[in-house]
């Protein structure tokens, strides 16, 4: 059996940015950028990166 993404895994509703506040909505982006990083062997100097990929993550 295939291992799913975590994309396929956690769906967030259609109108989530409506119903979360935006302060929920950092938070969730922070912990993925958090398990983005870690994933990725903790590499340092890439934090932008993981943030952006994070916040394209919560809010597709």
């Amino acid at each position: 059996m295939a291992k799913k993404s975590k994309k396929e895994e956690v769906t967030a509703p259609d109108d989530y940015e409506a119903t979360i506040s935006p302060e929920q909505q950092e938070e969730d982006i922070r912990l993925t950028a958090y398990h983005i990083w870690e994933s990725k062997g903790r590499r340092n100097g890439w934090d932008i990166e993981d943030w952006l990929e994070a916040e394209k993550f919560v809010n597709d």
